[in-house]
């Protein structure tokens, strides 16, 4: 009875350890299962995260970029509005430009079949003649924006005509090949500082404009050159529209940097500081220009240099042999 007893609770205990084994099993299995299950979804998700951060990095990237497109767009739109009335006034002077040129042309032609018909004495009195227009041009204008009183105005004209008798004796000098540094020396010693001259007899109304006169001056001044720059600029480098109207406003700024006193070459002669002007230029030019305009540019400009070098070392030697 015992050992029938006994029996039975082993069976039975078998029988419930076949039953709860698998069933133990199972739902571990199920557990793992279910885990894994998570686990997959979770790197699913990750990657998901991923490659919408990946997108959302590349939107970020993008809108940056055109972030800094749109704003580099902005300052190219405020420069050319700043630029553009410039330009307008820029583009008429290319025919007085080219008017100058041959009233220029015309000038040397005269001067010298005067000075080979009329000799030196007919020569020089074109030269004075030339003078005496620009004093009185320059006194116009110095009268009609200062409001020059009639004592000023012959003060004003004293001090102009020291000045061109220093240009004039520069012409004939150069003409004529007979440089005398001395003599010019005297005579830019006696005209001094025009300026300064002129500035000493203002009242002080009129000191107070007298900055506005220069800068308008220079502006009109720088205008003119540009003009006449562009003119062989685009002769020499047929230049596209774009890069016509970039040339001028870069040019411009030179020029009126340079008439202006803000930028100033600091060079010993006249020589040199009219390199060091061609040099400025061209630095202006060079984003503007195509690699092989630039090299042709710098060439032409260089061919200028060794002839004006030239030119003054026989003006000099002239000035030596006196």
């Amino acid at each position: 009875m015992n050992l029938t007893t006994a029996k039975l609770s082993v069976i039975g205990a078998l029988v419930v350890a076949s039953i709860a084994v698998p069933t133990w099993q199972q739902t571990r299995l199920q557990r793992v299962q279910s885990a894994n299950a998570q686990l997959r979804a979770r790197q699913t998700e990750l990657r998901t995260q991923a490659t919408e951060l990946a997108a959302v990095r590349g939107e970020v990237e993008r809108l940056r970029k055109a972030e800094e497109d749109h704003a580099e767009l902005e300052q190219l739109r405020q420069w050319k509005a700043q630029t553009q009335s410039e330009l307008l006034r820029l583009r008429p002077m290319a025919g007085v430009a080219r008017r100058a040129d041959l009233e220029v042309e015309q000038l040397r032609a005269q001067l010298a079949q005067q000075a080979s018909k009329g000799g030196p004495n007919s020569f020089a009195a074109s030269i004075k003649e030339t003078s005496a227009r620009w004093v009185e041009g320059e006194l116009a204008g110095l009268t009609a924006r200062l409001h020059l009183t009639p004592e000023q105005n012959q003060a004003v004209r004293d001090i102009l005509s020291r000045r061109a008798r220093v240009t004039s004796a520069e012409t004939e000098h150069l003409y004529m090949g007979k440089y005398d540094q001395e003599e010019l020396d005297r005579l830019r010693e006696e005209a001094g500082d025009r300026d300064a001259q002129i500035q000493a007899l203002l009242t002080p109304d009129q000191q107070a404009a007298w900055p506005d006169y220069k800068q308008e001056v220079a502006a009109q001044n720088a205008r003119w050159r540009t003009s006449i720059h562009m003119e062989q600029l685009q002769s020499e480098l047929d230049l596209t529209s774009e890069q016509v109207e970039q040339a001028s406003a870069a040019i411009y700024q030179v020029y009126l940097d340079q008439l202006t006193g803000k930028a100033k070459s600091g060079a010993k002669d006249d020589v040199e500081d009219w390199v060091w002007q061609l040099d400025q230029q061209a630095q202006a030019l060079e984003p503007i220009l195509t690699p092989t305009q630039l090299e042709n540019y710098r060439q032409t400009q260089a061919d200028r240099v060794k002839s004006a070098r030239d030119l003054y070392s026989k003006m000099q030697g002239s000035s030596g042999s006196k």
